[in-house]
């Protein structure tokens, strides 16, 4: 329970958030790249500044839209992972009954068991014994009204 959680125990929506953000930072990282090298070639942004503010505005708003995204998954997967830890402490728990409880609670398991073994073999036993009496009464009523002497 403790320690770093292994591959099987991530979650998919993590693993999925884990890559959009690293996709949305490789490609800030290309755009950067991209930017830096116009700076440094000397070309410019030769459109005008009212489009270039739309555009950085737009980008803006897909960004916050992103990250407002990215916080709601968040939240779920903190969710999701308090239940867990909630679980795993009653799970912790269960198993931290000692030895004596268990065997407590077998004996009785074994006990309630036996008892109704016990009676389920005496209502077989009456069972088979009126079916018995059931059919010697059915024979001697046939030899008695169907074969008489």
């Amino acid at each position: 329970m403790h320690g770093v959680p292994s591959v099987e125990d991530l979650d998919p929506w993590l693993a999925l958030i884990t890559a959009v953000v690293g996709a949305g930072a490789a490609l800030a990282g290309a755009i950067t790249g991209r930017v830096a090298r116009r700076a440094a070639q000397g070309k410019v942004d030769d459109s005008p500044l009212a489009d270039r503010i739309q555009r950085l505005s737009s980008t803006a708003v897909l960004a916050k839209v992103l990250a407002d995204e990215i916080t709601a998954e968040i939240a779920v997967i903190e969710q999701r992972a308090g239940r867990l830890a909630e679980e795993a402490e009653q799970a912790e728990i269960l198993a931290g009954l000692n030895e004596k409880h268990r065997q407590a609670m077998a004996q009785a398991l074994r006990t309630e068991l036996h008892d109704s073994q016990r009676q389920g073999r005496w209502a077989a036993f009456w069972s088979s014994a009126l079916w018995f009496v059931a059919g010697v009464a059915a024979s001697i009523l046939v030899t008695l009204f169907v074969h008489p002497f």
